[in-house]
Formats: structure tokens, C-alpha cells, sequence
């Protein structure tokens, strides 16, 4: 069971991504659309850039770097949500090694799992800030409004 391949893939994915997109929908559109009301914009439009490469270079650039600090936020609980997904849809992974070493209470399993999880964790979450900085460097110097 779970590993008839990609068909068996649609409901683990759905149900990882249904709560994660119910938040980042709303906050990419807000984003983008404070971003199009911005002066730079209006003169982008003057100057008869074409629309589509204002929303791609210009207004997706701007609105990018909220977006990925919520995800930054939200890898946590990605990472606990894949683990139950492994565990409910019977994937062989890491998630169910964890859960069978929390049951057999191995302690040393478990510690090199959280080890692990927290080291992936803070070296995402340097290269979200890094990303940050490069999409808007306004930011590093603490300038933005």
C-alpha cells in the first residue's frame, strides 16, 4: 500500500497541501497587490513595459520575500506533517523510522532525527534570509517601509 506510484501520490499531496495553500494564497495576493499600487510600478506601466513582465520581473520580485519568511515559519510543521502522512499512508521514510523508534524507545534514533530535522531546518532558514536580502537589499539595511 502507498507505493503504486505517482497515482498513489495525489492524496498525501492534497492533504500536505490544502492547509499550506489555504495561508499562502491570501498573503501572495495581498503582497502582489501592494505591490502593483507602487510608484515604481506606475512608472514601469508609463514607460509601456507589457504587463506580464511587470508582474514577473518587477512586482513578484517585491512581493516575493514575506512569502518565503512564512514558509520559513511553516517548515516545522511541514516536516511533523510529513511524518503522520508517512505513518496514515504507509511510506517506508524517515517519518515512520521515527515513529517506530519513538514506539521501541530508541533514544539514540530519536536524538539523531531531531539533530538532523534542526540542522535541514536552520540551514533553510539561512538560505530564506539569504534570498530575502538578494530579492529586496533595502531590507538588510533596515530602509523598508
Amino acid at each position: 500500500m502507498g507505493r503504486e506510484g505517482m497515482t498513489s501520490l495525489v492524496l498525501p499531496a492534497l492533504s500536505l497541501g490544502f492547509p499550506l495553500a489555504s495561508v499562502y494564497i491570501p498573503l501572495i495576493r495581498l503582497n502582489l497587490r501592494r505591490e502593483l499600487n507602487q510608484p515604481y510600478i506606475e512608472l514601469a506601466r508609463m514607460r509601456g513595459i507589457s504587463e506580464r513582465t511587470i508582474l514577473w520581473r518587477y512586482a513578484l520580485r517585491g512581493s516575493l520575500p514575506p512569502v518565503l519568511s512564512v514558509f520559513g515559519l511553516t517548515l516545522g510543521s511541514l516536516a511533523g506533517g510529513v511524518v503522520v502522512l508517512e505513518v496514515l499512508f504507509a511510506y517506508p521514510g524517515v517519518g515512520k523510522l521515527m515513529v517506530d523508534a519513538i514506539l521501541q524507545r530508541d533514544y539514540p534514533l530519536i536524538q539523531g532525527y531531531i539533530l538532523l530535522t534542526t540542522g535541514i531546518i536552520l540551514v533553510l532558514h539561512q538560505g530564506i534570509r539569504s534570498l530575502n536580502r538578494a530579492l529586496r537589499p533595502d531590507w538588510q539595511k533596515g530602509t523598508h517601509t
